[in-house]
C-alpha cells in the first residue's frame, strides 16, 4: 500500500479546494483570509514557506487595489482594512521576522509615497528602525525609504526626529552608516542610500547640522583607510615571491575603487560646503598625510613596493574628478609644506626623488602620475612642482615678429623628409602668419598698450624667467631629457610626455623659460638640447649599421615588447625614432600656440 502517495493526492486535492474557495472570493476576503493565514503562520516556527506566500498575496492585493484606483486617488478595501486594523504593527508585534522586514521593505518600494503618511505604516517601521540588533536586515528597507524621500522630501520629517531634549534622532542615518564599507549587495544599497539622504542637507539646516555631529566625514575617511591597508604591498604580478592570491587582490581593490568612488560622490552630490569640507579635512589629514604618506616613505624601488604605492596613487587620481578633491591630492603630492614635522619630510621629496630611481618603472610611474596631476590641475599643478614658478602669471601681449623668429630657429630642427625644408622654409611661415590671423584675432595691438606698462611688464617677465630657470625641479627634468639616449625608450615616452604638457600650459613664464634662448647653463632652452641631441643622432646614426634598411622595421614594430634579448642597437633606434616624433610634437605645439585662444598677439 503507497501510504506515502495516498497522503501526497489527499494534500493536493486540498489545495486546489482551497485555491477555488480563494479565487471565487472578493478582493477584501481575500486579503482577510490571506491575512488570518499570515497571523497563525507567524506564531509556528515551520512555515516559512505559507508564510511568504499569505505576505505576497496580501501584497498583489495592495498593489491591484492602488493601481485600479490611482485616478480616483480612493482607498480601496483593503487598504482601508490594512490602515485601520494597523496590520503591519501586529506583524511586527508578533516577532521581528525576517520575512515581516522584507514584506516591510516591499511595501515601502511599491505603494505611492503618501501612504507613508499613515500613522499605521511610518509608525512600526519607526519601531522597526529603532531595534539596531536587526543588523543587515533593514538595509534594504532603509534603501527603499531613503528613495521615497529622495522623491518627496517632505517624509523626512517622518523619520528625521526632533525628541523634546532638543538632540535629534535619525535611525536611518545611525543604522546605515555602521555598514557603508561592506563590499556587498548590502553595502552598495546603503552608499546609494546615503547618496539620497545628502542630497536633503540643502533643504534642512538641522539635517546638515546632525550629519557634522555623526562624525560621518571621519568614519568614511577611515573605511576608506581600512580598505587601503587591505591591499597588499607588492602587487601580485611584480614578485612571484608575492603569496597574496591575485583573485583576493582583485577584490580588495575592487573594494577600494567602489569605496572611494563613494566618498568622491559624497563631495560631489552633497550640495553642504560645511560637510564637504570636513570630509576632504579628514581625506586630507587621515588618509592622505598618515596612511598614504607612509606607505609611500616605506617602500622600497627594488622589491616591487615602491611602483605598488604609485599604482594607487595613481589609480586615485584617475578616479578623481572632483575639483576640492583632485586639488587636496595635488597638494598632497607636490606642496612644500612638511607632513612629518620631525624631519621636515614631504611626500613631494619622495616622489621626485623616485625620478632618479635604478628601477626603469619607477621612474615611469613617478611621470605617470605627474603627466595626469599636470593635465587635470595645470595652473595649480605648475605653481606646486615649480617652486619658483608663481600661481599668478604675467600677462604680456607677444609680438608676432617674436614668435615668428621662434619658429623660424624650431622648424628647421624637423627631421629630414619631414615639414618645410630649406627652399619652402619662408612660404610655410607665412602659411604660418596667416594661420595665426585667421585663427586667433589680435587681442592687442601697439595703440592698445602703453609703451611704459609694456616695457614695465617685459621686464618682469624676464625677472620671472630668470628665477623659474633656478628652480631645482624644472633643472631635473631638462638635465634628464638632456641625458635622453641615456634612458630606456619606455622612460623616454613618459619624459617626453611631461615636457609636451609644460609646453601646451598656458603660463607665460614657463613657456619662454622652455623656448627662449638665455645665458643660463644649468637650464637650457627645448632649442639648445634639441641641437645638442640631433648632434648624438648623427653620430649614432653613423656607428650604426645598416641603419637606413633597419630603420623602417623597427617603426613597424616600435610597441613590440615581446623581445626576450635586449638589443642595444635597436633600442637606440627606437629612442631616435622617439626623439625626431617629439621634435614634430614641440613644433606642432608652437604652431598651436599661436592660434590658441590663452595667447594674445601684437605688432609692437
Amino acid at each position: 500500500m503507497d501510504l506515502f502517495g495516498d497522503f501526497k493526492s489527499k494534500l493536493l486535492s486540498i489545495s486546489r479546494e482551497a485555491a477555488k474557495v480563494f479565487e471565487e472570493q472578493t478582493p477584501i476576503e481575500q486579503f482577510k483570509s490571506a491575512w488570518k493565514y499570515a497571523l497563525e503562520e507567524l506564531k509556528s516556527p515551520y512555515s516559512e514557506v505559507q508564510l511568504r506566500n499569505s505576505l505576497d498575496e496580501m501584497l498583489d492585493l495592495l498593489l491591484m487595489e492602488q493601481a485600479k484606483n490611482s485616478k480616483t486617488n480612493e482607498t480601496g478595501s483593503c487598504t482601508e482594512f490594512f490602515l485601520k486594523n494597523e496590520i503591519l504593527g501586529q506583524m511586527i508585534l508578533a516577532g521581528n521576522n525576517k520575512r515581516i522586514i522584507s514584506f516591510a521593505s516591499q511595501l515601502v518600494n511599491m505603494m505611492d509615497s503618501h501612504f507613508l503618511y499613515n500613522a499605521a505604516i511610518h509608525g512600526p517601521i519607526t519601531k522597526l528602525l529603532k531595534d539596531q540588533s536587526l543588523g543587515e536586515q533593514l538595509i534594504e528597507l532603509e534603501y527603499h525609504l531613503s528613495l521615497k524621500i529622495l522623491e518627496s522630501p517632505e517624509l523626512l520629517q517622518l523619520f528625521f526626529l526632533k525628541p523634546s531634549n532638543g538632540h535629534p534622532q535619525f535611525s536611518i542615518f545611525d543604522h546605515l552608516i555602521q555598514f557603508v564599507h561592506l563590499d556587498t549587495e548590502n553595502g552598495d544599497f546603503a552608499r546609494a542610500a546615503f547618496e539620497m539622504l545628502l542630497c536633503q542637507c540643502a533643504a534642512n539646516s538641522d539635517l546638515e547640522g546632525y550629519i557634522l555631529q555623526t562624525e560621518f566625514s571621519s568614519i568614511i575617511v577611515a573605511s576608506l583607510a581600512g580598505l587601503h591597508a587591505q591591499l597588499p604591498v607588492v602587487l601580485p604580478n611584480i614578485s612571484n615571491r608575492n603569496k597574496h592570491n591575485k583573485e583576493i587582490f582583485e577584490a580588495d581593490m575592487k573594494a577600494f575603487i567602489s569605496f572611494y568612488k563613494f566618498v568622491h560622490m559624497c563631495l560631489t552630490k552633497c550640495p553642504s560646503d560645511k560637510i564637504g569640507d570636513a570630509i576632504i579635512k579628514q581625506f586630507t589629514d587621515l588618509f592622505l598625510a598618515q596612511v598614504v604618506f607612509s606607505t609611500l616613505n616605506s617602500c622600497s624601488d627594488f622589491d616591487g613596493s615602491t611602483v605598488t604605492s604609485l599604482y594607487y596613487i595613481q589609480t586615485m587620481i584617475e578616479l578623481t574628478v572632483n575639483q576640492k578633491m583632485f586639488e587636496a591630492v595635488t597638494r598632497f603630492l607636490l606642496e612644500s609644506s612638511s607632513i612629518d614635522d620631525l624631519d621636515g619630510l614631504r611626500a613631494r621629496d619622495i616622489l621626485l626623488s623616485k625620478l632618479n630611481s635604478l628601477s626603469e618603472d619607477v621612474v615611469t610611474s613617478v611621470m605617470q602620475i605627474l603627466t595626469s596631476i599636470l593635465t587635470h590641475q595645470s595652473n595649480l599643478a605648475v605653481s606646486l612642482l615649480f617652486e619658483k614658478c608663481e600661481l599668478v602669471d604675467v600677462h604680456l601681449p607677444v609680438k608676432i615678429s617674436d614668435h615668428m623668429e621662434l619658429l623660424n630657429k624650431y622648424i628647421p630642427l624637423l627631421p629630414k623628409g619631414t615639414g618645410p625644408q630649406n627652399s619652402n622654409l619662408d612660404a610655410y611661415l607665412a602659411d604660418a602668419i596667416s594661420t595665426m590671423l585667421v585663427n586667433k584675432p589680435l587681442q592687442k595691438d601697439a595703440s592698445a598698450v602703453k609703451d611704459t606698462d609694456f616695457e614695465a611688464e617685459e621686464e618682469k617677465l624676464r625677472e620671472k624667467v630668470a628665477q623659474l630657470k633656478t628652480d631645482p625641479t624644472l633643472n631635473k627634468i631638462l638635465q634628464k631629457f638632456g641625458g635622453f639616449f641615456q634612458h630606456s625608450m619606455k622612460i623616454n615616452l613618459a619624459l617626453t610626455g611631461i615636457i609636451t604638457i609644460l609646453a601646451t600650459q598656458p603660463n607665460q613664464v614657463l613657456f619662454s623659460c622652455l623656448f627662449e634662448e638665455s645665458d643660463s647653463t644649468t637650464c637650457p632652452s627645448i632649442h639648445t638640447i634639441f641641437t645638442k641631441l640631433i648632434g648624438e643622432v648623427e653620430q649614432y646614426k653613423a656607428t650604426i649599421p645598416n641603419y637606413e634598411i633597419r630603420l623602417p622595421l623597427i617603426k613597424q614594430s616600435l610597441n613590440d615588447d615581446l623581445l626576450s634579448d635586449f638589443d642595444q642597437e635597436r633600442e637606440l633606434i627606437r629612442n631616435i625614432i622617439c626623439f625626431e616624433e617629439f621634435i614634430k610634437e614641440i613644433v606642432a605645439c608652437l604652431l598651436m600656440r599661436a592660434g590658441s585662444a590663452q595667447q594674445s598677439f601684437s605688432f609692437v
